[in-house]
This record gives C-alpha cells, sequence and structure tokens, in this order.
C-alpha cells in the first residue's frame, strides 16, 4: 500500500497504526515527543492526524448516541421499576451526556486520505488568489467593468475553494 500523499514512510506507519487498533499504536510505537513535533510542522501529517482524531471524536459521539437511545429505551420499558438506583444513575448520566454532546455539538471535519487529492488544487487556487490580491493593490484598476471582473473572479474562486475544503460538497465540485 503507498504512503499518505506528503507524509513519509514513518508517518505513514504510524497513522495507520490507528485502523488496526482501536486503542491506537502500542506506546512503543509511538515517536518521541521531538520526532511528533517535527512532524506536526508538515501540512499533510497535520491534516491527516487531524482527520484521524475528527473520525475518533464523531465515532465516540455516535456511540454515545447509540447508549442514550438504548437508555432510554431501558428506562421505558417496565423493567426500570426494578433498577437499583446506581444502574438508574449510570443511564441519566449517560443521557446527560448525550444530551451535553447535542446542545454544544462540534461540527465534524472528517477527510480522509484519499480526499487529499483536493490539497494540491486549493493550494493553487490560494497561491493564485494571493497573486490576484497583490496585483489589486499595486496597480488598482480604474475601469469599474475590470474592476467588478476582478471581483467576480475572486468570488467565484473563493466558492470553488470553499467546495474544496468542505467534506460536505467535494461529490459536485
Amino acid at each position: 500500500m503507498p504512503d499518505i500523499k506528503g507524509t513519509t514512510r514513518a508517518q505513514t506507519l504510524f497513522l495507520r497504526a490507528f485502523r488496526k487498533s482501536a486503542t491506537g499504536p502500542a506506546p512503543q510505537d509511538w515517536p518521541s515527543v521531538t520526532v511528533l513535533r517535527r512532524w506536526l510542522r508538515k501540512p499533510a501529517f497535520k491534516t491527516a492526524l487531524d482527520s484521524l482524531r475528527e473520525t475518533l471524536r464523531f465515532q465516540a459521539d455516535f456511540q454515545l448516541a447509540l447508549g442514550a437511545s438504548q437508555a432510554v429505551q431501558e428506562l421505558r420499558s417496565p423493567a426500570s421499576a426494578t433498577f437499583t438506583p446506581d444502574e438508574m444513575k449510570k443511564r441519566l448520566d449517560l443521557l446527560r451526556h448525550a444530551h451535553l454532546r447535542q446542545r454544544f455539538p462540534t461540527e465534524p471535519r472528517l477527510a480522509s486520505p484519499a480526499t487529499f487529492k483536493f490539497r494540491d488544487q486549493v493550494q493553487e487556487i490560494e497561491r493564485y488568489l494571493e497573486t490576484l490580491r497583490e496585483e489589486r493593490d499595486q496597480n488598482p484598476p480604474t475601469d469599474p467593468d475590470d474592476q467588478a471582473l476582478n471581483q467576480v473572479e475572486e468570488r467565484e474562486l473563493l466558492d470553488q475553494l470553499h467546495r474544496l475544503k468542505s467534506p460536505h460538497q467535494r461529490s459536485n465540485p
């Protein structure tokens, strides 16, 4: 299997270790703090690690929602009358946690290495936008039509950039 684009072989092996074990890599398989700090300076590794963290957070939220649903069903059943106070407290605590996650949600920014192919396109658009803005600042257009065209072009590029960066809209860039 090829390395994740933009990462070294060691970084790829580290990231893929999370797929092999629910608890992640074994303690001896983690890089030293110095190496990990160096790896975190690399945009591709940081993006992959952020995506992994968001995926794990999404998984935990989903499992919490499933547990809360099951707790509600158990509390509504006639068997709930036989729950001990400790069993009742566990189910109610689970419902409180699920309620807090719903009340203060975090928008997942899920990405996968398969979608990293957009990174080059994003960087190209960002460079072009920067060049466009520098030219505009150095030589502001005097013709209102040119100015309007520049604004339309910049707005279209920003929209395209937003579509590429948004995981929910990647299917129709």
